[in-house]
């Protein structure tokens, strides 16, 4: 499966009493090959647990290839992909 026209959103499990830390984060974006849902349907996925190369691996087991980020993210915030999967793998989250 993989994933275009993402970007990171904070996960909806965070409380007002949630540290920075601790909250959670999900991709926003278009699947595709995902046996749940019709190519390029605008979904968000469970919170990113791990990343292995240009891959991350979702709370629910999923593991997704990340295409192109979404052109206003990406603006927003240049290299997002490479800090995203690099931030996953220094704290040790990594896809097997």
């Amino acid at each position: 499966m993989h994933i275009e026209n993402w970007f990171v959103t904070v996960g909806n499990d965070v409380t007002p009493y949630t540290a920075p830390e601790m909250m959670s984060k999900s991709l926003h974006g278009n699947v595709y090959g995902h046996p749940l849902f019709d190519d390029g349907e605008e979904i968000t996925t469970s919170s990113i647990e791990g990343a292995q190369g240009g891959r991350v691996r979702t709370r629910s087991g999923s593991v997704y290839e990340l295409g192109d980020p979404h052109p206003d993210y990406l603006k927003a915030y240049p290299d997002c992909k490479q800090k995203l999967l690099l931030s996953l793998l220094e704290n040790g989250e990594v896809v097997e």
